[in-house]
């Protein structure tokens, strides 16, 4: 098949690629073995095995695995809203070396395309597609790719455990080739430069041994809560705080301030997100608060031995988008956790969120509500949330407040109309 240009990628590197109306990559997954093992555990887990650039944008291929089929999901990063591209996509495995390929297909029809997409977005919990420990913006799904598991063992086993993916990937409509996306600067005017300068600050506070300085100004806009702290004090007379250490206060700032937050990579580091979520609740920065969340349930596993003290983190913190992952794996494990010896978590929304685990699973499963009608109530968190950010509306609190939130919203409109 006929293409501009063919790339070889060795998993882990991104070349430049943005040439041409058309392009092939040759994905090389070496020691394939090491990805079924990353996909181990309960329940099926997606694993991102490549991201890569084309046509100005940034792809990223996922991997799932099932006891008798093998998914993979190409998605494109970034927010839709900045332009997009529509491509047309097919996939090859190689069967002995690079001589022989045969096509992965997608899926046959509508229907087979619609029962995949539904089993993509429980998958997600919310979050988007990727389960790596890096949070990206919205992921918009481009082609999904279906094959049987043998084809693909007998494929790896014929290249001495290496799995070679040919992926082509062609702009539906022809255009020049240029960047979809024109470049689009950076806005300069961040008041990060004056986060906790001494100079020009007029408030402090003293965590541990350290004084960190801040702006009375900056803090009424971004942090309240803190700001009332400080109404009568100065930068010579710090606010205590006590229960905050002093790299989480300085997070803390740098985010409020309009930087970004050096997040932990290692899963292992799960405590110094849970420490940043309980900083930003306690402050009130709702923003920073959701976004450590999504983080935090990215990096943590639910089963029978964690999913009881995550209910209760979950309860108590009012975090609906943890409690939504540990009431599906309620939900999917009920004869399992009915085996657990120990007291299970009392709390008196608890039979309410079983029976809305439930309910949402048999929703999604006929992927309508009774008569067409969308219930509120059975939305995900994730598209509660952005339901809710898009009309201006609150995104903290639980999923009854948010449900509540965004049905009265609806009805202020449809009343106004």
């Amino acid at each position: 098949r006929p293409v501009d240009s063919v790339t070889r990628i060795d998993v882990g590197k991104v070349p430049p690629t943005n040439i041409g109306q058309s392009h092939a990559f040759d994905i090389h997954y070496h020691d394939f073995e090491s990805i079924r093992l990353q996909a181990s555990g309960d329940g099926p887990t997606n694993v991102a095995t490549t991201v890569f650039e084309c046509f100005g944008y940034e792809y990223g291929l996922y991997w799932r695995f099932e006891e008798d089929f093998i998914m993979m999901i190409l998605v494109r990063h970034g927010d839709p809203k900045l332009g997009d591209l529509e491509i047309i996509c097919d996939a090859y495995h190689s069967l002995k070396g690079l001589g022989e390929f045969r096509k992965i297909p997608g899926p046959r029809d509508e229907e087979h395309y619609r029962r995949f997409r539904r089993e993509i977005n429980n998958w997600s919990e919310g979050s988007g597609l990727a389960l790596d420990q890096v949070v990206r913006p919205v992921e918009t799904l481009k082609w999904i790719f279906v094959s049987e598991v043998e084809d693909i063992n007998d494929a790896v086993k014929q290249q001495n455990g290496t799995m070679v993916l040919r992926l082509f990937i062609q702009k539906s409509i022809a255009s020049p080739g240029e960047y979809a996306t024109p470049f689009i600067p950076k806005n300069p005017f961040s008041m990060s430069k004056f986060c906790m300068d001494e100079g020009t600050a007029d408030v402090s506070f003293k965590t541990g041994e350290e004084v960190i300085y801040a702006h009375r100004l900056i803090l009424q806009s971004n942090a309240p809560t803190l700001a009332e702290l400080c109404e009568d004090r100065d930068k010579d007379t710090p606010v205590l705080l006590s229960e905050i250490t002093p790299s989480i206060l300085r997070q803390f700032m740098t985010y409020i301030y309009g930087g970004e937050v050096e997040w932990p990579t290692e899963t292992a580091q799960a405590g110094l997100i849970l420490d940043i979520l309980k900083a930003a609740n306690r402050y009130n920065v709702a923003s920073l608060k959701v976004e450590a969340e999504a983080r935090l349930v990215r990096s943590t596993t639910i089963n029978l031995d964690t999913f009881a003290e995550n209910y209760v983190l979950a309860d108590s913190l009012k975090l609906p988008l943890l409690k939504e992952k540990v009431m599906k794996f309620v939900a999917d494990n009920a004869t399992a956790i009915l085996g657990v010896t120990g007291d299970l978590p009392q709390s008196e929304t608890m039979m309410r969120d079983v029976l809305h685990a439930v309910a949402a699973r048999d929703h999604a499963a006929m992927d309508a509500a009774p008569g067409g009608q969308e219930d509120p109530k059975l939305l995900s968190i994730d598209i509660l949330r952005r339901r809710l950010a898009a009309n201006g509306l609150g995104i903290d609190g639980t999923r009854e407040m948010l449900v509540a939130a965004l049905e009265g919203y609806s009805e202020t409109a449809s009343t106004s109309m």
